[in-house]
């Protein structure tokens, strides 16, 4: 699969975490370009929140930042039985609460952008894990 193919993937859009529905579809390249940049103060809030108030900076992500079905797309409701499509492609978020072995998260990221079949790396939304 071509990079401008990868870019061009449909994948479900939800308003956030709690709705199982779908209202859109949107493309990979939306969602990195356009959505990820919309959402950037939410998340810089939510980052600036995570050390002081966990609980709140969890509740303000789950209530004020969409979310997306990088590996499908569904129709209607999101479940396993209801995907309409499924994309050769698979998100992964490595949690730090998780993986309180690894000392050096930004080493991780860099090993992690360097390997030939990931397309992204970032930080996860509070900043405190990895997303690829």
């Amino acid at each position: 699969m071509t990079t401008k193919e990868l870019l061009q993937t449909k994948i479900s859009y939800y308003s956030n975490i709690k709705y199982n529905t779908s209202y859109k579809q949107i493309t990979l390249y939306d969602w990195i370009s356009k959505y990820s940049m919309k959402n950037k103060t939410n998340i810089d809030k939510i980052r600036e929140l995570y050390d002081t108030n966990k609980n709140l900076a969890k509740q303000m992500k789950a209530d004020n930042l969409p979310a997306v079905t990088i590996t499908g797309v569904f129709e209607s409701y999101r479940r396993v039985d209801l995907v309409s499509k499924i994309n050769p492609i698979i998100a992964i978020d490595i949690d730090r609460d998780d993986n309180i072995h690894i000392k050096d998260w930004e080493e991780l990221k860099r090993t992690i952008a360097k390997l030939p079949y990931v397309f992204l790396t970032s930080y996860s939304c509070s900043g405190k894990g990895i997303y690829c």
